[in-house]
């Protein structure tokens, strides 16, 4: 599970460890089935972003591997959610 591998890392940086906060939707209930694609592939882009910023920063190669792993799967996801909304905007027209 990518959190608990950045729990992992964040713990080996800084001796810490971070709390979980509950997950909040910023999307509303009435977007269509094609919106929500757009938006979850936008977020996912997102997260990738910071990703990227973590991992230039991050100073320990082994955590640096880990979060590279994290990224090739935020992107796998970003592929996926690509093909469904191209499925999708065919199969409406």
């Amino acid at each position: 599970n990518n959190l608990n591998y950045l729990q992992q890392i964040y713990l080996g940086l800084t001796g810490d460890t971070l709390e979980e906060l509950p997950i909040e939707s910023n999307v509303e209930n009435n977007l269509s089935y094609n919106d929500l694609l757009k938006s979850s592939l936008l977020s996912k882009l997102d997260t990738l972003n910071q990703y990227e910023y973590i991992y230039r920063v991050i100073p320990i190669r082994p955590y640096q591997d880990i979060l590279f792993g994290i990224m090739i799967n935020q992107l796998k996801d970003a592929n996926i959610y690509n093909y469904l909304i191209s499925t999708y905007s065919q199969s409406q027209g």
